[in-house]
């Protein structure tokens, strides 16, 4: 296993080979002092036995299959049904993207960014799935302080893919909750979900809710504003009529220390760590997992994941640091 470290000069990404995971990202906040703004570990033993998906890319489907299962022109496949306590399959099941090991197969520094890019071959069977799978995963560091993730991936075979990073926030840099953050994510509409996190199929309209963070509102604010107890939602982006310069924001009001997301999925996962553990603490982080809709195979109205081998899934999410008190919300319209 390797471990890569990419610096602009002001900030500093260090990515590793086993789950493609991001292992850090030092950035400064406003007084100038380096934080790490994401969770993670010290040790290669403990990415291996990490059950929290900290910081890895996620797949071949990223959240959840309902009951394990899913058809393709009348043939039924079965997934790992990994999920504690249900029959649902998770985050690519038993020993998904995130317990592999990628290859790098290219490492380039620009006069304006440097990047790495890493394959991994999900072969024919892997965890239930159909056709033989090559992954993609790029990792771009700009000069803006912008950390850029480019997924492709072909199939020799129809198969459903759902790629994204699982990376846990914390934008204040220590081991403490996350829930005084300050969320902007301008989309009008969530899935509704049943108590398993699956899509019933419905929309949610955000307005006067505690899913609401379509203007700046600290996390806090909106879990007691909702009687929720955390966030694990899906915002959907495809179906926001406003025009926006980004799909979702993050800030720490104390650090000065803000980020903006923007992406080409149509929606993004919320979810904020409560069932995070020892030898963290429970809403230590923020996830912000853009993919597509969860359950999609088994939803024919969402928008659909089925890769076919005559098309290249190709997505991209982009996160801007800021280390300045002025929040990036000027940049809705």
């Amino acid at each position: 296993m390797f471990l890569v470290t990419m610096s602009n000069g002001c900030m500093e990404i260090a990515v590793t080979n086993f789950g493609c995971t991001i292992v850090s990202v030092l950035f400064p906040d406003a007084n100038g002092n380096m934080k790490n703004l994401v969770l993670g570990y010290d040790e290669l033993a403990d990415y291996i036995s990490d059950p929290f998906y900290i910081g890895c890319i996620i797949g071949r489907f990223a959240n959840r299959i309902s009951n394990a299962s899913f058809s393709i022109q009348d043939k039924k496949y079965h997934l790992t049904a990994n999920e504690k306590g249900t029959n649902h399959h998770l985050h690519g099941g038993a020993f998904g993207f995130n317990k592999k090991v990628f290859i790098i197969t290219n490492i380039l520094c620009k006069s304006d960014a440097c990047s790495i890019e890493m394959h991994y071959r999900s072969k024919d069977g892997e965890e239930g799935y159909p056709g033989n799978l090559d992954v993609i995963v790029k990792y771009t560091l700009t000069d803006n302080n912008e950390l850029r993730i480019d997924y492709q991936a072909t199939s020799d075979s129809t198969t459903p893919v759902n790629l994204t990073n699982h990376s846990y926030f914390n934008l204040s840099g220590a081991q403490v909750s996350a829930m005084d953050h300050e969320l902007c994510i301008p989309a009008d509409y969530a899935l509704v979900f049943d108590a398993y996190h699956l899509p019933t199929g419905q929309l949610q309209d955000v307005a006067n809710t505690g899913l609401d963070f379509r203007e700046w509102r600290s996390v806090q604010d909106g879990l007691k504003s909702g009687n929720i107890g955390g966030y694990n939602h899906y915002y959907i982006f495809d179906k926001t009529q406003r025009a926006t310069a980004f799909q979702a924001a993050l800030g720490h009001p104390a650090s000065g220390t803000y980020m903006t997301v923007e992406t080409s999925y149509p929606g993004m996962m919320l979810y904020t760590a409560d069932y995070l553990e020892k030898p963290f603490i429970k809403q230590q982080g923020i996830c912000l997992e853009t993919h597509l809709y969860p359950d999609s195979p088994n939803r024919p109205e969402f928008p659909q994941s089925f890769l076919t081998p005559d098309d290249i899934y190709h997505h991209s999410t982009t996160y801007r640091f800021y280390n300045s008190i002025d929040k990036p919300i000027n940049n809705i319209r």
